[in-house]
């Protein structure tokens, strides 16, 4: 039998904190979870993943109010929108819908919304994209600023995590554990970060990354 077949571990909810504790051959450690995501300049500050969110919520809300549609259409939204910029979109693009308009139009300054029409069926298809042209905090264009981006959202849940693990001098162990909800926070580019904040780190042991149906150790 090997190692890993013969090991004994188990994992049961903490107490917040921590978040979990595993017991690792009779020695228990502390583990805290997090998610990094990737945060731009939307009036204040968002993370891209609930930007998404809300798109999709306005694309049920036209699904919604063009359920009697007799044709179907393919909608396309990009953000972050505002609210005002939301309603329009909500306005104008039921009105087309339930026209059973067959051209394409075209929502918002900057083309934030487009409704295109199909044929086939009388669903609404959808598509949803964050604008690679938003900005981040410090002004950079989004995809222009990655490992900027990485440090950042290190920086926002880092001094948490560290106060939260530190009650827990006493076990064996104190494990973060970091799951990404951003593309590119890859492990190399979450190293590159952590390295930047090396003297913030303890006392956490060790850091992993879920990233990419992977599950790889970041630090030390």
């Amino acid at each position: 039998m090997s190692d890993s077949q013969s090991l004994k571990f188990s994992c049961t909810e903490g107490e917040n904190p921590p978040d979990f504790v595993f017991c690792v051959e009779g020695e228990e450690q502390a583990v805290e979870v997090t998610e990094l995501h990737q945060y731009i300049d939307a009036g204040r500050e968002k993370s891209t993943i609930t930007i998404e969110h809300r798109l999709v919520g306005l694309v049920e809300k036209i699904d919604h109010k063009t359920a009697k549609r007799s044709r179907g259409y393919d909608v396309l939204l990009k953000g972050p929108l505002t609210e005002s910029q939301e309603r329009e979109i909500l306005a104008k693009a039921k009105n087309h819908i339930l026209a059973s308009k067959a051209e394409p139009l075209q929502i918002g300054e900057k083309n934030e919304c487009e409704v295109m029409p199909k044929t086939g069926d009388t669903a609404l298809g959808w598509g949803i994209m964050v604008n690679g042209t938003a900005t981040t905090r410090e002004g950079k264009v989004m995809l222009a600023d990655i490992q900027g981006s990485i440090d950042h959202a290190l920086g926002r849940f880092l001094s948490e995590k560290v106060s939260r693990l530190r009650q827990f001098a006493h076990l064996k162990k104190r494990v973060l554990v970091i799951v990404s909800e951003y593309f590119f926070a890859d492990s190399e580019n979450v190293r590159a970060g952590l390295r930047k904040r090396s003297g913030e780190i303890a006392p956490i042991d060790e850091i992993y990354l879920a990233w990419d149906n992977s599950f790889e150790i970041v630090y030390p």
